[in-house]
């Protein structure tokens, strides 16, 4: 959310930035599970 906020968010596909705040906590999302943390199933 830190890069989100500072507007250093973009997309993996291309060089846009992420404005949405719910697009910005599912790459936070994506990454965490890369990193191998365990992250809740939604529900």
């Amino acid at each position: 959310m830190e890069e989100f906020k500072e507007g250093k968010l973009k997309s993996s596909a291309g060089n846009n930035k992420i404005t949405d705040r719910k697009q910005a906590v599912a790459i936070g999302i994506s990454e965490a599970k890369k990193a191998g943390l365990k992250v809740p199933k939604k529900d």
